[in-house]
């Protein structure tokens, strides 16, 4: 794969996305794979236990006191597998996001990466990458605070007034902050130096990137569209058809259905951290000419060890001696 490090504009930016996309599409669908895999263990456990006691009690009880007492029955061994599913399913996140921003990295270096090495990324940076993300949690819920005191309590702006200003926040902070999970993947730096280093690394270009920002958020939006159309909302139309005629292909086809719509969700997953990799690289490039100094890394002949022969030169010589 050649090297595809050069200031990207959006056109650009959706392209690289799209073509490492699709040139490792079956290695970013075996990162995911692997990041969620204990928490598809659990679920099936916990499957296995919940239906038949579903079946069970579902003819005595009304739907409002199902869910009551289908956990009551089931006991706590169920409860601490929701638990664990829970947990396993944000460590498969934290997995899924680093290996996603690895594979996009490395396919815009121009580098083969494996699976197994993509997820090597998260090694070290766990604990850190929970910390970004409570941080940025709690700074949305401050700002939020704030908005609802100023808004409601001094301006008396009303509910649908201050719904709509702070969601238009919630997309401005995202914006600022987008280049957290990029950055704590892909640079070696301490929790509030990754969130420091994702604000200030926009300076000067944010208001060309929040167009591409917007950009890719719509697109998001019709990839979703897209999703439900093709295979979401036919497999639960075909579902229901078979509870309601009884007929086994109407299973069989929603099942088909369910698990292409799950493959295709996966493509929604790892499109978000395409662009914000390739935002990331753009600025490394304009702002501290990465791409020049990495080939000018790339070009420089290695130093001798103190005391070893001279390192030959371009020419097949001895190289200069003084």
């Amino acid at each position: 794969m050649r090297n595809r490090l050069y200031p990207m504009g959006p056109g650009a930016i959706l392209d690289n996305t799209f073509f490492i996309l699709r040139d490792r599409f079956w290695r970013f669908q075996g990162v995911i794979f692997l990041s969620y895999l204990p928490a598809i263990i659990i679920g099936l456990l916990i499957s296995i236990l919940f239906i038949p006691t579903l079946i069970s009690t579902m003819e005595n009880f009304s739907w409002l006191e199902l869910g009551e007492e289908v956990l009551s029955s089931m006991g706590g061994p169920v409860v601490v597998l929701f638990l664990a599913l829970i947990v396993a399913f944000i460590i498969g996140s934290i997995y899924m996001t680093g290996g996603v921003v690895k594979l996009f990295a490395t396919g815009l270096e121009g580098e083969e990466c494996g699976v197994k090495q993509a997820l090597a990324v998260v090694k070290g940076r766990r604990w850190r990458f929970v910390g970004v993300s409570f941080s940025l949690m709690m700074l949305g819920f401050v700002v939020r605070l704030f908005l609802q005191l100023v808004l409601n309590n001094i301006l008396h702006i009303g509910d649908v007034g201050f719904a709509l200003l702070s969601n238009l926040v919630a997309v401005v902070l995202s914006f600022l902050f987008s280049l957290s999970t990029v950055v704590l993947f892909l640079e070696d730096k301490k929790t509030f130096a990754t969130i420091r280093r994702a604000f200030t690394l926009m300076g000067g270009h944010r208001w060309r990137l929040a167009g591409t920002y917007l950009l890719v958020i719509l697109l998001a939006y019709v990839i979703m569209l897209i999703l439900y159309l093709l295979a979401v909302f036919p497999a639960v139309l075909f579902i229901f058809l078979g509870a309601r005629y009884e007929l086994i292909a109407f299973y069989i086809i929603g099942g088909l259905l369910g698990l292409a719509s799950i493959l295709l969700f996966n493509i929604l997953l790892i499109y978000e951290h395409g662009p914000l990799t390739c935002i990331y690289y753009d600025l490394l490039i304009r702002k501290e000419g990465y791409d020049l100094s990495r080939r000018l890394a790339d070009q420089t002949p290695a130093t001798p060890a103190p005391g070893g022969p001279p390192v030959s030169g371009p020419d097949g010589g001895r190289g200069l001696e003084s």
